[in-house]
């Protein structure tokens, strides 16, 4: 016999003591990872339950809006009759909606600040699916910092991606901004994946990196039931919806006097102006931003564009282009504003050519299921995330001044 082929016969001999000793490993895990599970639920079953009995919603411990382009986090568990007062540090269990088992909440109010009260707040939510790894669902709150994230770990894959927003606040000084960071790993001999982008706020990560937030954003807060927050802004809808908006005259007559004054000799008209304008909020901004410049001085143009910045307001061309996208319009649809879901919904309807069956004046968790469903019709974009590596390592980093 050929040495060869010899070989070839005695490594093929080898083949099933590996793959029987892999497999006697993996069901080691398993029952290694069933034990966790089980001495995790006993733990948890010995914290005081939220709303015993109820399977609660997500907006009924946490409230994730986005105010400015920035991410703002409220808690009813810190104010009104369901605010947690010392009961076990605040660590409380609770199951829900739409989500495996029990989660640990927690709500300590840090005392009271120049800004209000301050609180901390923790959401823990762990699984192990199939009992092949541990997964790891995290929400932090506390002055200054927002950071929402997702880790998975087994022998075979690990998958993370987190979304932090630092802010600063009196006597503390840090480099504002929110960062996205991404890796994917196998042990199959594919590359790993890492992305990692830094922007000054949501607002910016959102319209720069629409392809990352999409694939890896957007799942994850779904499974924290929070996709919501993807919610547009007043001013940027209307911004992108200038045809269907309904201007109030008395406000544009009263902008366009503010405007006249903001060229003013006398520097505290200027001022004035501008304060009142500032007070406005988004719907003056609006006006601002339709305003016709002809005629205007290089005074009045920077202060009128000073103001308009203050609302993340998209730039000209992709507003233009937005108000065909199906991802934006979806999104809009997640509006507390009933005019601006109707908006979207009749776009999406001549988008499609044909009646979707929206309706704009559903609750949001039937319009939840319907943005859904919609979104994996039209958008080209809506390819779930996958906790495998497809892609060559990358490392993206766009960190604005």
């Amino acid at each position: 016999m050929k040495p060869a082929r010899i070989l070839v016969l005695f490594v093929l001999s080898l083949l099933p003591g590996v793959f029987g000793a892999r497999a006697d490993e993996n069901e080691a895990y398993r029952r290694m990872m069933a034990e966790q599970r089980k001495n995790m639920d006993a733990m948890l079953k010995q914290r005081p339950e939220f709303k015993p009995g109820e399977t609660i919603r997500m907006d009924e411990i946490l409230r994730l809006a986005v105010v400015d382009g920035k991410l703002a986090i409220t808690s009813p568990l810190m104010e009104g009759p369901n605010a947690i007062k010392g009961n076990n540090r605040g660590q409380m269990r609770a199951k829900i909606e739409g989500m495996e088992g029990w989660a640990m909440i927690m709500a300590q109010s840090i005392g009271r600040g120049a800004a209000g009260n301050s609180w901390f707040f923790n959401f823990n939510h762990i699984t192990y699916p199939d009992d092949e790894g541990q997964q790891n669902l995290i929400i932090n709150a506390q002055p200054g910092v927002i950071s929402l994230s997702k880790n998975f770990n087994s022998p075979k894959r690990s998958f993370s991606i987190s979304l932090q927003q630092l802010r600063t606040r009196p006597g503390v000084n840090i480099a504002e901004g929110v960062s996205l960071n991404i890796y994917e790993g196998d042990n199959g001999g594919r590359p790993p994946v890492s992305i990692n982008i830094a922007e000054k706020d949501f607002g910016e990560l959102r319209r720069k990196h629409p392809k990352e937030v999409d694939q890896f954003l957007r799942p994850l807060l779904k499974e924290l039931r929070l996709e919501g927050l993807f919610t547009i802004e007043h001013a940027v809808a209307w911004q992108v919806f200038a045809n269907e908006w309904k201007r109030n005259d008395a406000m544009e007559k009263e902008v366009k006097s503010l405007v006249a004054k903001l060229d003013s000799e006398i520097y505290s008209e200027r001022e004035a102006a501008m304060t009142t304008l500032r007070a406005m909020g988004p719907d003056g901004a609006l006006v601002l931003y339709h305003l016709d410049r002809d005629g205007l001085s290089l005074e009045q143009l920077g202060r009128v564009d000073a103001l308009i910045a203050v609302h993340s307001f998209l730039a000209r061309d992709q507003a233009a282009r937005v108000g065909s996208d199906p991802e934006f319009l979806l999104d809009c649809l997640y509006s507390d504003e009933v005019p601006i879901r109707e908006v979207a919904a009749k776009r999406l309807d001549k988008l499609a050519g044909k009646e979707l069956g929206i309706d704009p004046a559903a609750s949001r968790e039937i319009r939840g299921a319907k943005i859904e469903a919609v979104r994996g019709e039209l958008s080209p974009r809506s390819k779930p995330a996958t906790t495998k590596p497809t892609t060559a390592p990358v490392q993206k980093k766009a960190v604005t001044k």
